[in-house]
């Protein structure tokens, strides 16, 4: 795996938890924050994402910038 990749899938999974965490917060989560399991998950999870939507986003770009 490419860094840039791995990067990406990051940058992915702080987002995601950049909006679930206010939303666990209301539903009575504990306010300590997101536990480095939960970061983990998330990355795995942004991994995964991020590897099934690769061909549809090469697809689009071959399509796309095609001259």
């Amino acid at each position: 795996m490419r860094k840039r990749d791995l990067d990406k899938a990051r940058a992915a999974a702080g987002a995601f938890l950049k909006i679930t965490e206010p939303v666990a917060r209301r539903l009575g989560a504990p306010l300590g924050g997101v536990t480095p399991d939960e970061i983990a998950m998330a990355e795995d999870k942004a991994m995964d994402l991020y590897d099934a939507l690769k061909p549809l986003m090469r697809l689009y770009h071959d399509t796309t910038f095609a001259a």
